[in-house]
């Protein structure tokens, strides 16, 4: 694996998938804050995902990193290098957290 010097997973250094342009604006944004519902935002970013029609989670998950915001994205930057980068345990780790609290 290259090395890099983010203390977070990168998704980018383990598949080639690469993402269509896309307009930032049309980005949901995930803050992870209570008035922000998780099931609302991934209603959003499904209508998204789909509209660009991508297939793989890999593309799901470099998309939807892409959308994390104030205290999502310190919780991203903190899993650290060693954490398992993949649709599955990063979006079942956000809601694990954000059910506990």
């Amino acid at each position: 694996m290259a090395q890099h010097t983010f203390p977070f997973p990168l998704p980018s250094l383990i598949t080639n998938d690469n993402l269509k342009n896309i307009p930032i604006a049309t980005l949901p944004k995930f803050y992870g804050l209570a008035t922000k519902d998780l099931d609302t935002f991934l209603f959003e970013f499904d209508i998204l995902y789909h509209s660009f029609d991508y297939k793989t989670n890999s593309h799901k998950l470099k998309l939807f990193l892409t959308t994390l915001r104030e205290l999502t994205l310190r919780w991203f930057m903190g899993l650290g290098t060693n954490a398992t980068c993949t649709w599955d345990s990063i979006f079942g780790e956000i809601q694990r957290v954000l059910q506990s609290n």
